[in-house]
């Protein structure tokens, strides 16, 4: 059970593609680029959490915020690093 909800987001990806191609392809790689870091640090820090002894449930809340906070990490960094210097 612990596989199928820490997997769910990252076999979710192609619907999220789908769903973002009215902003046009380019853009809707970009937008499922971050779901896919946001699916594999859910993943993992899922996988964690129960190997710690938690229930399924707070699992699952504590690494859907941990997956957030690795996403927001790696959007501020690209957001910093591609934007020019002036």
């Amino acid at each position: 059970m612990t596989i199928a909800v820490a997997l769910a987001p990252l076999l979710l990806t192609p619907l999220v593609m789908w769903l973002l191609m009215e902003y046009g392809p380019e853009r809707s790689v970009v937008f499922a680029g971050y779901w896919v870091v946001l699916s594999i640090a859910f993943a993992v820090a899922m996988l964690l959490f129960r190997r710690s002894g938690r229930s399924l449930a707070r699992a699952s809340v504590l690494a859907a915020v941990a997956g957030l906070v690795v996403a927001v990490i790696v959007f501020v960094g690209l957001l910093f690093a591609v934007t020019p210097r002036v």
